[in-house]
C-alpha cells in the first residue's frame, strides 16, 4: 500500500497474513472466498471456537491489521454483483413491491433513497441479497452486504 495501490496479490497477501495471524492463536481459518454481492470483499469460515479473553485481545490485533487493508481494496477496486445473484435478487426486490435502476451493478444502486421510505428500500434489499446469495452458492461462509 505504499505506493497508493493495492493490487489483488497484495490484497491476498494480506488475507494470507491474516490467517497467519489467527493461526498463531490456535484457530485455523479456511480459504476466503470472493463475494458474489461485491466481487471485492472476502468472506471467511470463522470456527465455532471458544476464544479466552487473551485470545480475543490477540485477534484484535489481527483484524486491526486486516481491516485497513480490506478496506482500502474494496474502496479503490470496481464493486458489482454477481450476474445472476443480481438478477434473483431484483425479482426479489420487485416481488416486494420495490423498482430498481435497470443498470444496477453495485448494491448502492439496489438501496434506493432511504430519506424517501426510512430505510424499507434498503432494508429489503439486504434480506434479498443474503437470502439469494446463500440460496444460490450454498458453500458461501457469510455474506457482507456494504453500500
Amino acid at each position: 500500500m505504499d505506493d497508493g495501490e493495492l493490487t489483488q496479490d497484495e490484497y491476498r497477501a494480506a488475507a494470507r497474513r491474516y490467517q497467519e495471524c489467527y493461526r498463531d492463536q490456535g484457530i485455523v481459518l479456511p480459504e476466503p472466498v470472493l463475494s458474489p454481492v461485491d466481487n471485492v470483499t472476502l468472506e471467511w469460515d470463522f470456527p465455532d471456537t471458544a476464544i479466552s479473553t487473551e485470545t480475543a485481545a490477540k485477534l484484535e490485533v489481527c483484524t486491526g491489521q486486516w481491516t485497513p487493508v480490506s478496506v482500502a481494496y474494496s474502496a479503490t477496486h470496481d464493486q458489482f454483483i454477481d450476474p445472476l445473484l443480481l438478477a434473483a435478487t431484483r425479482t426479489c426486490l420487485s416481488d416486494a413491491g420495490f423498482d430498481t435502476p435497470e443498470k444496477s451493478v453495485r448494491v448502492a444502486d439496489l438501496v434506493g433513497d432511504p430519506s424517501k421510505d426510512s430505510g424499507r428500500q434498503s432494508e429489503a434489499a439486504e434480506k434479498c441479497l443474503i437470502d439469494q446469495a446463500f440460496k444460490l452458492y450454498p458453500t458461501l461462509p457469510a455474506v457482507t452486504v456494504q453500500y
